[in-house]
């Protein structure tokens, strides 16, 4: 049974986890999709660096939504060159729009 692990193993690598465009969301519904072949130990054993690759991916992904939540809010914004707030929804306050905005920003993660 162990060549053949191999063989799903390679193949999996191959057309689902090996395309460098998609982005972590992506390969991370991947192997959801595959999670109850990736479950078994052999497979897993063997895939462990597909999902190491695939939780630094996560991780990278999740540092820069906090990068993007914490430079466009605070209080003092207008202050500091170079930041951007949130973005403005028509016909809604300020408030309101930084509301809409984070709280789609937590949707993606």
């Amino acid at each position: 049974m162990e060549p053949m692990e191999r063989e799903i193993c390679t193949k999996l690598r191959s057309q689902y986890f090996s395309d460098a465009k998609a982005s972590a969301s992506q390969q991370l519904r991947e192997f959801q999709r595959w999670k109850g072949l990736l479950s078994k130990e052999s497979i897993k054993r063997e895939m462990q660096q597909d999902r190491e690759t695939l939780l630094q991916l996560l991780i990278n992904e999740v540092s820069k939504f906090r990068e993007e939540f914490n430079m466009r809010t605070g209080q003092s914004l207008d202050a500091i060159p170079g930041h951007e707030k949130p973005p403005q929804s028509c016909n809604v306050s300020d408030t309101v729009s930084a509301i809409i905005w984070s709280r789609q920003l937590k949707l993606k993660i």
